[in-house]
């Protein structure tokens, strides 16, 4: 009886109507969020789904050639990154390797080498928005890296309001891009000696401070060379343990094709 009442009631049909059309809106946007975001992250996933890397110098360096007697070199890497997967031995090592197959010897004398290889890692971690191949590189050897805007991990995600579902699916695909920055010294014996002049000023308290200005004039036997390299890596999903040796193997590779 009841049920024949509510039936026959106009006004209690029309509002069940309305009912049923907001309910059939909202699974509509959920399902648009759900298929949006889901096809997103499914799209940004197959076009990084093969590892991409760049790599870049910030200048380009010309070493004199020498006769192969004069073929020796000396080569150090140091690493000042707080990343414990980075093997500045490992560096060296290849570059030794890769040296020794261009017919160079190796000395753990400075004094005797022809050339020498002083290297320094700076940065080894996720790229940032600002920290690309080339922003790095711009500053040249000490320069600055980028801004602090963080660690740049595309998410794929979002959409409407039912995309917080096709989010959850989105979380998972993640686009990493890691980078490692190396400022070099390269430097090459020159006959009769290299006049330098070093000019310095040091600075010390807050603005309105004491100003030390420092100045040195020396002859060496080398001539320096100074260049910065920055290799990136960038795949879906891809872990650091996973990139450091695709950088470090590029990285070698630029350092010992100088010569």
């Amino acid at each position: 009886m009841s049920w024949q009442k509510v039936y026959n009631n106009p006004g209690r049909t029309s509002m069940w109507k309305q009912y049923v059309h907001i309910l059939s809106v909202i699974l509509f946007c959920l399902w648009i969020g759900l298929i949006s975001s889901g096809c997103a992250g499914i799209n940004k996933a197959m076009d990084n789904s093969d590892m991409t890397t760049t790599l870049k110098m910030s200048n380009s360096v010309f070493l004199e050639p020498v006769a192969p007697e004069k073929q020796i070199a000396w080569i150090r890497i140091r690493n000042t990154t707080d990343q414990e997967h980075i093997d500045a031995d490992l560096i060296r090592s290849k570059i030794v390797r890769k040296l020794q197959g261009k017919g160079y010897r190796i000395t753990d004398n400075p004094q005797n080498a022809q050339f020498r290889i002083d290297a320094n890692i700076l940065f080894a971690d996720l790229a940032t928005k600002s920290l690309t191949a080339d922003f790095a590189t711009l500053g040249g050897f000490g320069g600055i890296l980028g801004g602090s805007d963080g660690n740049w991990k595309t998410q794929v995600g979002g959409g409407l309001a039912g995309a917080a579902i096709g989010a959850a699916i989105g979380s998972m695909i993640k686009v990493n891009n890691y980078a490692m920055v190396i400022d070099i010294q390269l430097s090459e014996k020159v006959e009769g000696g290299v006049h330098t002049e070093i000019e310095g000023r040091l600075s010390s308290g807050q603005a309105g401070g004491v100003y030390k200005e420092q100045n040195m004039n020396r002859t060496e036997d080398f001539f320096h060379h100074k260049t910065r390299i920055a290799a990136t890596a960038k795949q879906v999903n891809l872990k650091f343990e996973e990139a450091v040796p695709v950088l470090v193997e590029k990285i070698s590779n630029s350092i010992a094709g100088l010569f």
